[in-house]
């Protein structure tokens, strides 16, 4: 039901997106800039945004040394708070929560986060702490990715990233364009493998099987090591439906543990067999045994996480199953 009142006159989209933009130039004042762009999420997916941008220009240390231009963005997804808009929020209340949100995250040290990593970007040794992984569908995003360092796995890249904040629920972080990490002194895969520690302690694994996972309300206990498989006291459980979910502490990104090294070779050493692995979205996977797995069902749950998990575009990794085969130590995409 529209709440609004008869006085306020809808706006069209093309007026809300117009009119919010001068209000945020307004709140912002001219230090930052306001536009209306396209934000590519996929290759094939784009979102109307509002960038809230202010470039800074690193100090040089010597008259010789090559200026650094960065640039901090603040995004404001308009297609989304139009929703809520159509659905009797008014533009006023849409605008009060917009700012607050961002005053949030500037209250976090989001601004000063951002700015001190892209300067140290233009250092290994400054940056390595800070490097991350995420696995995002290949299939869906190559072209937005040709500029960027990743490592590609059957059909999901493993992409690198610089966190810029971590908190309890909630991260930022930005690709790193290969033109950067060119010239670090060091090569892609070695930045790759160390992100990849990076992300393993950070967001450390989940094995859940899945009738815990049913009776945690489908909820990841992010702080209850019984189901860190990395901790010293993890104990394994095996699932009565031999389902398991594999995730990371924060069900973020938690299709990337699956990558962390050893991690798969452990699988095995659990379930003392080869096992079929689901990627059902970017936020976990699947694993089924082999001994006690159709193929065919799992070819079904594939298919069925990305038509009926009602996932963005951006969230679906991948349609296809993989298996790890233990005496190969080997991942292979069926």
């Amino acid at each position: 039901m529209n709440n609004q009142s008869e006085a306020e006159k809808q706006l069209t989209y093309e007026e809300f997106v117009e009119k919010m933009r001068g209000a945020l130039s307004i709140i912002f004042g001219p230090s930052y800039n306001c536009e209306l762009i396209k934000q590519k999420k996929t290759d094939a997916h784009e979102l109307d945004t509002i960038a809230i941008t202010k470039v800074f220009r690193e100090p040089l240390k010597s008259s010789s040394d090559e200026q650094h231009i960065s640039t901090y963005s603040v995004n404001v997804y308009t297609e989304e708070e139009y929703r809520n808009y159509l659905e009797g929020e008014k533009f006023g209340d849409v605008m009060r929560k917009v700012v607050a949100s961002i005053e949030r995250t500037e209250g976090h040290g989001t601004l000063s986060a951002v700015v001190q990593t892209i300067t140290d970007l233009y250092s290994y040794e400054g940056t390595k702490d800070r490097l991350i992984i995420r696995a995002i569908g290949y299939e869906t995003s190559k072209e937005m990715l040709k500029d960027f360092v990743f490592r590609k796995i059957g059909d999901i890249a493993l992409v690198l990233y610089a966190l810029t904040i971590q908190e309890a629920y909630s991260m930022a972080s930005m690709k790193v364009s290969k033109t950067i990490a060119g010239d670090w002194g060091v090569s892609f895969d070695e930045a790759l493998d160390a992100a990849l520690r990076n992300t393993q302690e950070k967001f450390p694994p989940r094995l859940m099987p899945l009738e815990e996972l049913i009776a945690a309300g489908l909820k990841i206990p992010s702080k209850n090591n019984d189901f860190n498989l990395l901790d010293p006291g993890f104990r394994f459980k095996r699932s009565r439906f031999d389902t398991y979910l594999f995730t990371d502490s924060h069900a973020m990104n938690g299709a990337t543990a699956f990558f962390y090294p050893g991690i798969q070779q452990k699988l095995g050493e659990l379930f003392f067999e080869d096992y079929y692995m689901v990627p059902t979205s970017i936020k976990e996977v699947m694993l089924h045994p082999v001994s006690t797995t159709k193929l065919a069902f799992v070819r079904e749950q594939a298919a069925a996480s990305s038509n009926d998990m009602g996932l963005k575009p951006e969230e679906i990794l991948s349609k296809s199953v993989y298996k790890y085969t233990r005496s190969l130590d080997k991942l292979a995409m069926l």
